[in-house]
């Protein structure tokens, strides 16, 4: 993985003032990053789209014809535009690149008893893909946590984050490297670490332009570790653990997944091996929600 990776500034002979610039200029560029690539994205998409609006006004002229009058998208009607094409890839993952209570896909699945490594049988899967420093998928964390958690604690979901290390920074393979540590050796402790390793150490960098937060290190992945209750000796094993590249493996092969499974940046929303374009305004739960209900 450290071939994806820029060495991050250790921060040394630089003052509190400093440090917080540079991280509010690392995280402007991680975002103008993630803007290129979406743009990128949406003009290949375009692109495709061409192709095909000649079917499309062909279905048209043909539904009118016909007399369909029942076109509209009222409240709680499932619209095309919020879904895009997905076909899960077979697994890239090898027994030593599979820590415990991971799957063949790279994810962590959280069940009603919010442990990793536990499922809801007979629930929908809600996969997430995700980076700790991709802006949106802070925006989406921010939103959904909660009430996601919730979902899988009440049985209606089982809950799957999949960490990706995409955005060139050391702190995007050392969050993945925690979380895959956390659901392997603690994984009653994973999703509260999950959960507060963004809302107090990357959330503040993009939802918080008043917020002294710098560039997430090692020091804050352990500092949280310690304030969801994870015991001393593990805290020092997860550092050992990130410090040795213990998940390189698991997170070089989490990425070639990413990719096999038509991937291009995240976060990525999968539900029942449906792909949520847009997860935005409630619908990520919405469609959850209707996905449990069926």
């Amino acid at each position: 993985m450290a071939s994806r990776n820029t060495p991050g500034t250790s921060g040394q002979n630089l003052t509190k003032q400093e440090r917080r610039e540079q991280a509010r200029e690392a995280a402007r560029k991680l975002q103008e990053q993630e803007e290129k690539r979406a743009k990128r994205n949406k003009i290949l998409a375009i692109v495709g789209a061409i192709a095909l609006v000649a079917v499309i006004a062909l279905a048209v002229v043909l539904i009118v014809r016909s007399g369909s009058s029942d076109n509209s998208t009222g409240e709680g009607t499932e619209s095309s535009e919020d879904w895009a094409d997905f076909t899960r890839a077979d697994s890239v993952f090898t027994a030593e690149s599979t820590p415990e209570n991971v799957t063949d896909q790279g994810g962590i699945t959280v069940g009603s008893s919010l442990e990793a490594g536990t499922v809801n049988e007979g629930a929908p899967e809600v996969d997430i893909y995700f980076d700790f420093l991709c802006s949106w998928c802070n925006r989406l964390e921010n939103e959904y946590s909660e009430d996601l958690a919730q979902m899988a604690k009440d049985g209606e979901i089982t809950l799957v984050y999949m960490p990706v290390a995409i955005m060139g920074e050391d702190f995007s393979t050392q969050g993945a490297a925690a979380d895959f540590f956390m659901a392997e050796n603690a994984p009653e402790y994973f999703l509260d670490f999950h959960n507060t390793l963004f809302e107090e150490k990357t959330n503040p960098l993009f939802l918080d332009e008043n917020s002294d937060q710098t560039l997430p290190t090692i020091d804050d992945i352990l500092e949280v570790a310690e304030e969801v209750g994870v015991p001393d000796a593990t805290v020092a094993d997860l550092e050992t653990a990130i410090n040795d590249g213990t998940y390189d493996a698991t997170i070089e092969s989490a990425y070639e997944q990413w990719t096999a499974n038509g991937q291009t940046g995240t976060p990525g929303v999968i539900i029942n091996d449906r792909q949520l374009a847009d997860w935005t305004e409630g619908k990520l739960t919405k469609y959850a929600a209707e996905a449990a209900a069926e």
